[in-house]
């Protein structure tokens, strides 16, 4: 496979590939003089070393004749994709890509896979997920690896070969730069391939907002039913008072989840003056939902947090939040 291959261009021309073992450890294959190449399904006469060195995709060695050398290099090459769009009627599917890329495939040709083999529907194949796609030239043999179950939370670390997201690190596939791109403290969407390596980062773009808004709460609401809003009544630091929907997915107290759990963790907080009638401060995505609330709790998701509510542990009891000619007292600050 791609993630394997350890072989550089001078490696191919002087006849080997190089690739890790099992063990972790390099492995030289030696390639016969005359060897050629098949590349996505089509015997190619004009390839350059480059080509077999993979990002994505996998080589098969083939010894025709039991000797020591291969005589056949077979090349899956894959491209990846994330999917700004996808449309598919009974025939065919159409894919387009964050650089307008477009791509259509007949679905009697087409096969569609998790990272593990699993096959999946074709409608799962939708925008905001990420593909590695396999096509022959003739397009009569194509194959998608699914990748729609995305890591998202901040970013804390990262170097050159890895990250870390939420408290735990992940290394990068090779070819994945993150550049100047992203900053620390940025809020990210990474998805992992079969490897457990991140083969695309970047920035969440529900969190577009970077200025916290300071806020009294006056009162949440839990619709009923399986897709029930959550709506907090709040009192900001503009002296107004608003009403916010919680959007599909929120970060609370530096911890990710949905906001069917948000409910179950609001109804579980009933009277506890955590998320009603008190100070929190939240991050609004491009929809005007709520995205990050970040309440009173110190959570140990925010440890390192350089600044965030906490209950006042002095013996002064009290604090004021004031706007204008608008204030109230409120027993807890920001530290």
């Amino acid at each position: 496979s791609a993630s394997s291959l350890t072989s550089t261009e001078s490696d191919i021309l002087s006849g080997n590939i190089v690739a890790e073992n099992s063990e972790g450890k390099n492995k030289s294959y030696t390639l016969a003089r005359d060897y050629y190449v098949i590349k996505n399904g089509v015997s190619d006469p004009y390839y350059k070393a480059s080509d077999l060195l993979l990002t994505n995709g996998q080589l098969r060695l083939i010894n025709n004749d039991s000797d020591s050398d291969y005589d056949v290099i077979i090349i899956e090459e894959y491209t990846l994709h994330y999917l700004t769009g996808a449309f598919s009627d009974d025939e065919e599917l159409t894919i387009v890509d964050t650089e307008d890329n477009r791509k259509t495939v007949v679905l009697e040709n087409l096969t569609v896979t998790d990272a593990f083999g699993k096959a999946q529907p074709t409608r799962k194949v939708a925008k905001d997920s990420i593909i590695k796609l396999y096509s022959t030239p003739d397009g009569e043999n194509c194959r998608i690896i699914l990748y729609n179950e995305p890591i998202d939370g901040e970013l804390a670390s990262y170097s050159d070969t890895e990250v870390e997201i939420d408290g735990v690190s992940y290394p990068l596939s090779y070819g994945v730069d993150i550049g100047t791109s992203l900053k620390l403290g940025d809020f990210v969407k990474a998805f992992v391939d079969e490897a457990g390596e991140i083969i695309w980062i970047g920035r969440d773009t529900e969190t577009v907002d970077e200025e916290w808004v300071v806020a009294f709460s006056q009162a949440f609401d839990i619709g009923q039913g399986l897709s029930a809003d959550v709506r907090f009544r709040l009192y900001t630091q503009n002296a107004q008072w608003a009403e916010y929907s919680v959007s599909d997915k929120v970060i609370v107290d530096g911890v990710n989840m949905d906001k069917s759990k948000f409910a179950s963790v609001l109804k579980g907080a009933v009277g506890q003056n955590i998320y009603d009638k008190e100070l929190f401060r939240f991050k609004l995505n491009a929809d005007g939902e709520i995205r990050v609330i970040d309440t009173i709790v110190q959570a140990d998701a925010e440890k390192n947090d350089g600044i965030t509510f906490s209950k006042l542990d002095t013996k002064i009891t009290e604090g004021m939040f004031a706007r204008d000619s608008s204030s109230f007292w409120n027993q807890h600050i920001m530290l």
